[in-house]
């Protein structure tokens, strides 16, 4: 009897703690839809589809891991898609010697110093964001919306609509080339997703991260500098949103106007529903690799179900509000509990 009791104590344990696992929702709905995408679309398992996903999820994971820093710090970054669309259209530019497909004539570099003079702008915006946050002491919903407007200004008055065309072929090969069936997008990403999950998970800076969105002013009496870890994270997103341009535009030849849209809030999407919580303290890579991959395996079945974009914008802003709701489930039913107890 005592080794059936036992038993049973381990069964109860391991279900306590899958339970409570905080990528057990984002697991069993990513199992789901992919049971249901197989279900419904002919096309969706086969290879080519496949990649595709995989290439496509990648780009989204590589604005994701800056924003789940972000996030875990208790900041907020609104401009990351425009900042890589920003970043897209001047490093096309620099290269081909034309700002637009007007053909007017800007400065022309050598590749290399064109990928650096990208990579320069653009940390030097995001440097900017986190430094008006904190010598303004402005919310970081705020300067990051309006951050968001001055590089689509920046991007529309410098291109005047029109997309950067004609990149040349050492572009196109590093943005659709692979080794074997692997993308090198997907190689990136996985470089980079090694590198900043051990940042966040096993340095000082990474517990700084957390301390500061756990509580900033219990950080900073305990000796973090709060405001440096701020602008770095925002300089980090900056950055990470040079990749991305960069190889998005790349793969497709050219750089577009209106690139970078939605992932801003698809990169905020995904670290919802990955566990990382908007409210700071948490922050998870690998659920964020986990909602990068569900919400890309949505686009891309919904576009094989010939499924209206419209809808599924819809869908995608659903997705969020759900999201936020369980993953905020401890806090309330927290407070509920303290209301009680108070009450009482």
């Amino acid at each position: 009897m005592s080794n059936l009791q036992l038993d049973k104590g381990s069964y109860s344990s391991l279900a306590t703690t899958i339970i409570k696992w905080p990528q057990t929702g984002i697991t069993v709905a990513v199992v789901i839809l992919f049971a249901l995408l197989g279900m419904f679309s002919d096309t969706f398992f086969l290879p080519g589809n496949i990649v595709n996903v995989i290439r496509q999820t990648s780009i989204t994971i590589i604005i994701g891991i800056p924003i789940t820093f972000t996030l875990a710090a208790g900041l907020l970054d609104l401009s990351i898609g425009s900042l890589a669309c920003l970043v897209s259209i001047l490093t096309a530019a620099l290269i081909t010697g034309h700002s637009s497909a007007t053909l007017e004539i800007c400065p022309k570099l050598p590749f290399g110093w064109a990928l650096v003079v990208g990579l320069v702008v653009t940390a030097l915006f995001g440097y900017l964001n986190g430094l008006v946050i904190t010598k303004m002491m402005l919310p970081p919903f705020i300067v990051t919306l309006a951050m968001q407007e001055v590089a689509k200004g920046v991007v529309l008055t410098f291109s005047r609509g029109f997309p950067v065309s004609n990149l040349p072929k050492i572009a196109t090969s590093l943005g659709r080339g692979s080794v074997g069936s692997i993308p090198y997008s997907v190689i990136i990403m996985l470089i980079l997703l090694g590198v900043f999950w051990v940042i966040l998970s096993k340095t000082k800076f990474g517990r700084h991260v957390y301390a500061v969105g756990g509580n900033a002013e219990c950080a900073r009496l305990s000796g973090v500098n709060v405001d440096r870890i701020k602008r770095v994270i925002y300089t980090m997103n900056g950055a990470m949103a040079w990749v991305a341009g960069v190889l998005v535009s790349f793969r497709l030849g050219s750089a577009q106007p209106d690139l970078g849209a939605t992932y801003g809030l698809d990169a905020i999407t995904a670290c919802c529903l990955g566990g990382t919580a908007l409210g700071g303290g948490k922050g998870y890579m690998f659920g964020t690799v986990l909602g990068c991959l569900f919400l890309s395996s949505l686009s891309i079945g919904f576009n094989l179900m010939n499924v209206n974009t419209y809808w599924q914008q819809i869908i995608k802003g659903v997705v969020l509000i759900i999201a936020i709701a369980f993953n905020n489930r401890d806090s309330i039913l927290l407070k509920r509990k303290r209301a009680g107890q108070t009450s009482a």
